[in-house]
């Protein structure tokens, strides 16, 4: 998420400096909420953080989150050919949503 939002910024000619790296939201969301920064948490994460509410979330039109994803395993045994096709159906089905309106 964050070379995303470093290109975005510099195709604007933004400063994008890190001062910090921070692994995990947790953390991330503890250090915006003491003024450190920004950061981008999905909805999910957000919704489930203790510091929520000491957090302004900012509503940007104009910044696409574009992401990859891969399921990458090892040959699989009889017993778990079923879930991981049944995994990689759901992602397909997934990536080929719309994003929804908040």
């Amino acid at each position: 998420m964050r070379s995303t939002l470093r290109r975005t910024m510099e195709e604007r000619g933004l400063p994008c400096n890190v001062g910090v790296e921070a692994f995990g939201s947790d953390l991330q969301l503890s250090l915006v909420a003491r003024g450190t920064g920004i950061g981008i948490v999905t909805p999910d994460l957000l919704a489930a953080s203790p510091y929520r509410k000491q957090v302004k979330v900012l509503t940007v039109t104009d910044f696409q989150l574009d992401m990859i994803a891969w399921l990458i395993h090892r040959p699989l045994p009889p017993r778990l050919e079923a879930p991981v096709a049944l995994l990689l159906e759901q992602l397909k089905v997934l990536t080929s949503q719309k994003p929804r309106a908040r």
